[in-house]
């Protein structure tokens, strides 16, 4: 925080010139005003440090959910205390017969629900009709072959 100092310096010399010191914490700052000699001389010196934001998404490292990355929404679907956007996604199953599909991710991961379209750049993401059933410890959903969406994501849900 500052450059070392000879505290037997200055006028008057003190021996306990590091008992001068006094802080104030507030929300989103600690001010310090301390006694040094940087100078020769017995100077009162005031700092103002600010708590970091590493991912800059505007909420402090040390009551962000997820500080590595951006996600001002602080949204935790399952309220484990690391932001969704910390949250890897799960790894999706995808099994094939002659006529269906079924998709499964772990149960476990009850945060993230699965979405289709008909082209992969569409605006229009739906979950109608995609309500998974839980087998064997997995979400699965099973489509038909004739389904008219063939593009298919998961992505987190809002908390409920």
């Amino acid at each position: 925080m500052s450059p070392s100092f000879d505290p037997t310096r200055g006028y008057p010399v003190q021996r306990k010139l590091g008992d001068y010191i006094g802080m104030i914490s507030h929300n989103d700052t600690v001010n310090i005003a301390y006694a040094a000699t940087f100078n020769g001389e017995q100077d009162i010196y005031f700092l103002r440090m600010h708590h970091r934001d590493t991912d800059g998404d505007g909420i402090q490292d040390f009551r962000d959910n997820c500080p590595t990355r951006f996600n001002p929404s602080q949204t935790d679907c399952d309220r484990d205390g690391i932001g969704d956007a910390c949250n890897e996604p799960p790894s999706l199953n995808i099994y094939r017969r002659a006529n269906s599909v079924t998709i499964c991710w772990t149960a476990s991961a009850g945060c993230w629900e699965l979405e289709s379209a008909s082209q992969p750049a569409a605006a229009q993401w739906s979950n109608a009709g995609l309500a998974p059933q839980v087998v064997a410890g997995m979400n699965c959903v099973t489509l038909n072959a004739d389904a008219q969406n063939r593009f298919f994501r998961l992505r987190t849900r809002s908390p409920q």
